[in-house]
């Protein structure tokens, strides 16, 4: 799970880490993500499990 803040600084569920692939480990939206970007724009498009990039975790 992969959070961010959000709105007055509350922290919200964003992103599940789902496969490796070779273009890197997928984020897809959670259900609230996909809720929230839907009320914004005024639209359906988004939706829980969509893949919408990637990304390269390092541990440091």
């Amino acid at each position: 799970m992969l959070t961010g803040l959000v709105g007055f600084g509350q922290r919200a569920e964003l992103f599940t880490l789902g496969a490796a692939t070779p273009r890197g480990v997928t984020l897809a939206l959670t259900p609230a993500a996909a809720r929230v970007l839907n009320s914004t724009f005024g639209v359906t498009a988004f939706t829980a499990g969509l893949v919408v990039g990637y990304g390269n975790p390092v541990l440091r």
